[in-house]
């Protein structure tokens, strides 16, 4: 029982809240119910938007992010089934050195980001499982439905560009799908996954004086990793971006102020995770996009993270300490 809750840390790498989009490797293994992860992230990138919702795209604007973020999620099941519940808290830094529209003011902004609150149920192939039954149950086909909801509580200044909120709702709605191939033995499991996902926007009622209205943001993400002992695993990883596209109006007059084209953008990555201890893994990976022409207002940028989890489990606790 003392080996399952590293598997359990090290098996799920806790969605980044700077990306939205974007979940990781591994973030939809099954873990026993009552397990605790407590997840610190940095994610470090210059691109043409901000990290923290991929909207604003501003042609050659190069926006420099520094994203920090903790998360809570606890595998607690309903009607037997496997829920994940997750709670994310982001902060962090935008910055640029490209000249500014004649309207905006600071080339940075600091402060808290947009809080996300969501769960992800397990539909098929992942029962409520106790820690022992788990040690001996091997996953298949695993089909989820996951639902996080993020609130425009972060900083947000109307008259600037560079903002770490986004001063609107937005519900992700995704259909994570997990396959295991061979044996589910840690050192020998090989795992593909893919998430299709769309993210719906509420308005964005006060940009430079106009109301912003975004379509959905439509989203793939696959990871195929595999473990290289043990204690860690390698995964390639690609996202495919559609949509978003904006239209402003005057909050003066009523009248339309603009639109904006939605992004189509290709990501690709690769990532790596360690098993330093029992309790505590790390995670690293490296995105970047792929341009696929001349467009101006095309996503281009690259971005680096560095997760820490740390995973625990009562009953195993208890267990460990009465040993000690």
């Amino acid at each position: 029982m003392k080996r399952y809750i590293a598997l359990a840390a090290f098996s799920a790498a806790l969605s980044a809240p700077a990306f939205a989009q974007l979940d990781g490797a591994r973030v939809n293994v099954p873990l026993p119910k009552n397990t605790n992860l407590v997840g610190a992230t940095y994610v470090g990138g210059t691109a043409n938007t901000s990290w923290s919702a991929f909207n604003n795209i501003q042609g050659d604007f190069d926006i420099d992010s520094s994203i920090y973020a903790l998360s809570y999620t606890r595998s607690q099941p309903v009607f037997g089934r496997t829920v994940h519940w997750t709670a994310i808290l982001p902060a962090g830094t935008v910055r640029t050195d490209s000249p500014l529209p004649i309207s905006a003011t600071n080339a940075y902004a600091d402060g808290l980001g947009d809080v996300s609150i969501g769960a992800t149920v397990n539909l098929f192939g992942a029962p409520e499982l106790p820690v022992r039954e788990t040690l001996r149950y091997e996953p298949n086909w695993v089909v989820a439905l996951g639902v996080m909801m993020t609130a425009p509580t972060g900083s947000y200044d109307p008259d600037e560009v560079l903002n770490i909120g986004s001063n609107q709702w937005s519900t992700r709605i995704s259909a994570p799908i997990m396959k295991n191939f061979g044996d589910w033995v840690p050192g020998r499991r090989t795992i593909l996954e893919v998430t299709p996902s769309v993210r719906v926007f509420g308005d964005n009622d006060d940009s430079f004086g106009e109301t912003v209205e975004q379509d959905p943001l439509y989203a793939v993400e696959a990871h195929l990793s595999r473990d290289m002992n043990s204690d860690a695993f390698f995964s390639l990883d690609y996202t495919w971006l559609d949509g978003g596209a904006e239209t402003r109006t005057s909050n003066a007059t009523g009248m339309p102020a603009g639109t904006t084209d939605g992004l189509s953008a290709q990501i690709f990555g690769a990532s790596f995770g360690y098993k330093v201890n029992d309790n505590l893994s790390v995670f690293i990976g490296h995105q970047q996009t792929i341009s696929e022409g001349s467009d101006p207002f095309e996503l281009r940028g690259s971005l680096t993270s560095v997760r820490f989890v740390w995973g625990w489990h009562d009953v195993i606790q208890r267990r460990n300490n009465f040993l000690n």
